[in-house]
């Protein structure tokens, strides 16, 4: 334990610094802050962001300063007030970039929270889970999955409490702490019916919703569950408020089963007792179970979990964070309903193209369908071939339709023309970039550290992991992952920007699928290459490098 820190208990965090005060924004910092900024807009703005957005040069001086004859020692004078909304969330941010930068150079942020991070996702988080699940089952283990939710988490967070939790346990004090009390009081609300607006009403507690700043209040708000969590040795992970706990056991000893259902009761027992003590609420019609096991060791009769006076029963399919997970994880209720959601705007399209040109059919094309097929794509790597084909289909249809081509045309052609990957391939190169941008999912990964000096060891390698069974093991992040990585160029490997690294990563992929091999030193990566794709398609260069065919 490092000097000047205290054990981590469910009230206390180390600590080697403290935020006493929120240091002044400067007109550099705005004029990034601001383009960014969501610029929606409520009945109750007086100036349109739009208008505030192209005049940003002649406010920001007055935006950077409190106003002069305003007291400055006044608090509440700092406060965001104004219906002039898109003010209020330059505000937040400047704060919000403040205490993350706090939270993050003292640690002080969970790790396995996923929710409002810098290069972190729904997607991210799940990819994590999966992993575990995965290497669990590849281990002849079967996995209990618990999945909570809160009933209107952000409107029910206490104000005392949550100052309480800002000191001392993350020994926000001074000034700031006088800040965001100043933030939280005096907050009312209205409703607006018919262009009528009722009287405004005093909110006692809640964050406000929509803001950048609330979510950031509500994580440290729920801190302590993280602590408890630990403390019954559950696994886990978070996501603003939705919970993912999970035990794994050897499926053939029924005292580890009872031993571990006893625990996972008793800790969310003491989840339910904490939220009763923070005024939240679980919300317990949309908490589900499911245990997770191979297809190859089916579990009949497993038992259901206790939570107060209910039971819950197992289920064989859950909606885990947008994601659709089964028993055996073969994923095919997640691939089917994106199939059905994608063809369903495919077909809404189709009557209008004659319409449309090639370009704004290929614009609704990638905004409606192809956000489902790449819908969480990273959980499908290693799926069979016949259920990424399902997705294929999907896919080859939006070809046809974007090119105006008939039903039974060839589309390899096509989807060479439109500069897309195949399915297959799209889940590579999102698995590539979640390694590249994702911390949460490079902590799954290690580097390989030869024992001797080898020619190897400057090759950015990762460590290859071994696994029992192709059907799970193989398909893990920690398995996966390293697989791909190492076949990649270290010309690649070397892009620190993740623009220029996607760039070089698509052309190298695409060469990979036009030619079959890139060059005789480069290994191929796995061979689910269309048998159809032809060199002659496009007219790419192999020589001692890969030619960057989409600059």
């Amino acid at each position: 334990m490092a000097p000047g820190t205290r054990k981590r208990t469910i009230d206390t965090v180390p600590i080697v610094c403290h935020l006493d005060t929120l240091t002044p924004v400067t007109i550099e910092e705005l004029s990034k802050i601001a383009p960014v900024v969501g610029s929606k807009s409520c009945t109750m703005e007086s100036i349109p962001a739009s208008l505030l957005r192209e005049n940003l040069d002649l406010l920001l001086p007055i935006l950077s300063q409190i106003k002069a004859s305003l007291d400055h020692e006044i608090l509440s004078n700092f406060r965001p007030i104004s219906n002039l909304k898109f003010v209020p969330k330059l505000t937040g941010k400047v704060v919000a970039n403040r205490l993350v930068s706090y939270l993050e150079q003292n640690h002080l942020d969970e790790p396995l929270q996923s929710a409002y991070k810098k290069f972190h996702s729904c997607e991210t988080a799940l990819v994590r889970v999966q992993n575990d699940m995965l290497c669990a089952i590849d281990k002849r283990c079967c996995v209990a999955l618990l999945l909570l939710d809160l009933i209107a988490a952000f409107d029910t967070v206490d104000h005392n409490i949550l100052l309480q939790r800002l000191h001392p346990r993350f020994l926000v004090r001074g000034k700031a702490l006088d800040w965001f009390a100043s933030y939280l009081a005096d907050r009312t609300q209205s409703v607006v019916i018919n262009n009528t607006k009722s009287k405004p009403y005093p909110l006692e507690c809640g964050v406000p919703q929509g803001s950048i700043l609330g979510p950031i209040l509500y994580l440290l708000y729920t801190s302590p569950l993280a602590d408890i969590l630990k403390h019954h040795n559950m696994c886990y992970h978070l996501y603003a408020d939705d919970i993912q706990m999970y035990v794994s056991f050897a499926t053939n000893d029924d005292n580890s089963l009872n031993n571990y259902i006893t625990k996972i009761e008793n800790c969310l027992s003491d989840i339910n007792l904490w939220m009763t003590a923070n005024k939240l609420k679980l919300n317990k019609s949309k908490t589900e179970l499911i245990y997770l096991y191979s297809r190859h060791n089916l579990q009949t009769s497993l038992p259901s979990i206790q939570f107060g006076n209910d039971s819950i029963i197992p289920t064989e399919t859950v909606r885990n964070v947008g994601a659709i997970f089964d028993s055996t994880l073969s994923m095919v209720p997640q691939v089917n309903s994106l199939c059905k959601t994608a063809s369903y705007h495919l077909r809404n399209i189709a009557p209008i193209r004659h319409l449309l040109s090639k370009e704004s059919t290929e614009i609704l094309v990638h905004a409606f369908v192809f956000s489902k097929l790449d819908y969480f794509n990273a959980l499908l790597y290693g799926l069979p071939q016949c259920v990424i084909q399902k997705l294929q289909l999907v896919q080859n249809s939006a070809a046809r339709l974007i090119t105006c081509s008939r039903k039974y045309d060839h589309t390899t052609p096509l989807l060479i023309q439109l500069h897309w990957l195949p399915i297959t391939q799209r889940i590579w190169f999102k698995l590539f970039t979640s390694y590249h941008l994702s911390i949460s999912c490079q902590e799954l990964i290690s580097k390989y550290s030869p024992s001797r000096k080898l020619r190897s060891s400057d090759s950015m390698l990762l460590e290859c992991r071994s696994y029992n069974l192709k059907t799970y093991g193989s398909r893990a992040f920690r398995v996966a992952a390293p697989e791909l990585w190492n076949k990649l160029p270290r010309e690649i490997k070397l892009c620190d920007d993740i623009d220029n690294f996607k760039k070089k990563l698509k052309t190298f992929i695409t060469v990979l699928l036009v030619t079959g091999n890139v060059l005789q030193c480069i290994a191929v990566l796995p061979p689910y290459l269309p048998v159809s794709y032809n060199k002659a398609l496009l007219n790419v260069e192999i020589s001692s490098r890969v030619i960057f065919i989409w600059e």
